[in-house]
């Protein structure tokens, strides 16, 4: 029998909040097509909506909470001063096995489902596929890479024929232009492999990740806004490559092939107001700052300084601090982060940052260093108060609603990995980001100059579009969630949906005949990868690409 096949589209950062627009101007007219012949729906994010837990949701069809991925790097709730902090040379080996890679979830993927069942993958620029592992076919690693001019592959050997793909320093620099140019080359690139790999007709599913939307939103969504900017048509032309693209490849696939069109998560502008939860936890007498004597105020207005007007010199100053000794980095990491200002003696909750979200760790006893929180009624009396509060906060400013959604981190999430999150879990409303500020205004200007260097920011809005035989067609769905997307890609192809992962099928993408039918359950096997273990010059490259797009303070 004739195996249906499967083409999945990665937009990295795909916003209906751009896409929308073009469309009704005609620009996109590829991405238009599929729309009118196929299903639209928002797809959720995950929570927090980040490149790394987004992907790997989408490849294991499991949420963060059984696959482990939150972040780019392991969570370490016991230290909330850990967040990225300059490594210490004599932990940098813990440091740097912190960082998720591959290995952490290889064997549990749509990819390694569909080789089972005797389908030949291939991956184009998936992130977090970094570094490759053996499935059936091919896999080309997605950002975060170490460097893109010698792209990491399996098999190996087909590195050699990629080439150079994109300059990793593009990412590192304030130069716009020479983003924007290497944006556009990682866009042709992307879509060359794509086609040499479908013009040997190898392949039944072919995955690839269009990772230049992303990187562009970042740098360029307020200049996309802004008449006089001469980046202003950057993104919009973007979408517009990456559509025309889309045409080259669709127009080489068979009426028997599914078209999948899928983002991570959605794209906003940086906010203007900063929302301090740790200045809020003390106001509420959650907890107490450390008394500050004439010098340590001194540092701390420096520090300000330099945190929000100052980007490039505080990069500089990281990696001089990567030299000293451990003591100084400690001491340094601390004063950044703010947790030398807290009196943990007396601080029942302190603030953990989650990306674009917001978290709240309880100083427990037996967990925290200093804890002062007991286990049971205590603990679950404090969550639940500062939740109540928290859901009808307003901006003293302005009376908007600050926290769009709350919850505790088992509501949110299930699995092995749940006791590594924050006690609480908070989504902002999309006018604030989180701020730092201990005993001062909880809610804060975000200057100019930290809005211009990280433009914009995720949000949990992304895109879906579903398109072939099975498929209903020029129908709006609502709102699904990207844990759903795996199996219900299983499900088109008839194919057998591991009773283990936590999606279910999407059934109202589908026409009447198909969605009547019950999706074919299966123990499916999962091979295990020993973690991979980073040296230090690969940790600082992989480090220096998240931070240049924001995803590190």
């Amino acid at each position: 029998m004739k195996k249906k096949k499967l083409l999945i589209i990665g937009l990295d950062g795909g916003t209906y909040t751009f896409m929308d627009p073009l469309i009704k101007e005609g620009k996109l007219p590829n991405i238009e097509k599929l729309i009118n012949g196929g299903v639209k729906a928002v797809l959720r994010s995950t929570i927090p909506p980040i490149t790394s837990p987004a992907w790997v949701t989408f490849m294991t069809g499991k949420n963060p909470g059984k696959h482990g991925f939150f972040d780019f790097f392991k969570y370490d709730i016991k230290n909330p001063d850990y967040y990225f902090a300059p490594a210490p040379q004599d932990a940098l080996k813990k440091f740097v096995k912190n960082f998720m890679n591959s290995h952490n979830y290889a064997g549990q993927t749509i990819f390694d489902f569909l080789g089972q069942s005797g389908y030949k993958v291939a991956s184009i620029f998936m992130p977090m596929t970094y570094p490759p592992w053996p499935i059936n076919g091919y896999m080309v690693s997605g950002y975060p890479v170490l460097d893109f001019d010698k792209p990491t592959t399996y098999p190996e050997q087909w590195s050699k024929e990629l080439g150079p793909i994109f300059d990793n320093s593009a990412l590192l620099t304030r130069n716009k232009e020479k983003l924007i140019k290497e944006c556009k080359r990682l866009v042709e690139k992307t879509t060359d492999i794509t086609l040499k790999q479908l013009s040997k007709n190898e392949c039944d599913v072919l995955a690839l990740v269009y990772s230049s939307i992303d990187f562009s939103q970042h740098r360029l969504w307020l200049d996309s806004k802004e008449d006089a900017s001469p980046y202003k048509n950057v993104i919009s032309e973007m979408y517009a490559q990456v559509d025309k693209d889309i045409g080259r490849i669709t127009s080489q696939v068979g009426e028997d092939t599914s078209i999948v069109i899928l983002s991570d998560h959605g794209f906003c502008a940086c906010p203007e107001k900063a929302f301090s939860l740790n200045a809020w936890l003390a106001q509420e007498k959650y907890l107490t700052p450390q008394k500050k004597n004439i010098l340590a105020n001194l540092n701390d207005r420096i520090l300000n300084y330099l945190r929000h007007n100052k980007i490039t010199t505080i990069v500089a100053a990281r990696r001089i601090l990567s030299k000293l000794p451990l003591f100084f980095r400690q001491k340094a990491s601390s004063a950044y982060y703010k947790g030398a200002q807290i009196d943990w003696t007396k601080t029942k909750a302190c603030r953990y940052k989650m990306g674009p979200c917001e978290g709240i760790v309880i100083n427990k006893i037996g967990r925290q260093k200093v804890g002062i929180v007991a286990e049971g009624t205590e603990y679950n009396d404090l969550r639940d108060e500062i939740i109540s509060k928290l859901e009808t906060l307003k901006d003293p400013q302005n009376g908007q609603k600050i926290v769009r959604e709350i919850y505790r981190r088992e509501d949110l999430y299930n699995g092995n990995f749940v006791e590594e999150v924050p006690d609480i879990v908070i989504v902002l409303n999309s006018s604030y980001m989180g701020g730092l500020e201990v005993d001062g205004p909880i809610v804060q200007p975000v200057t100019d100059e930290f809005r211009d260097v990280y433009s914009g920011q995720h949000d949990l809005d992304g895109i879906l579009i579903l398109k072939g035989t099975k498929f209903k067609e020029k129908d709006d769905i609502g709102t699904v969630n990207m844990v759903d997307v795996a199996p219900t890609l299983l499900f088109d192809l008839d194919l057998p949906i591991s009773t283990d992962i936590d999606g279910k099928v999407i059934y109202s993408a589908f026409k009447e005949q198909f969605a009547s039918r019950q999706a074919k359950l299966g123990n499916i096997s999962e091979k295990q990868f020993e973690e991979q273990e980073f040296s230090d010059q690969e940790k600082e490259k992989i480090e220096k690409s998240l931070r240049s797009l924001g995803y590190l303070e």
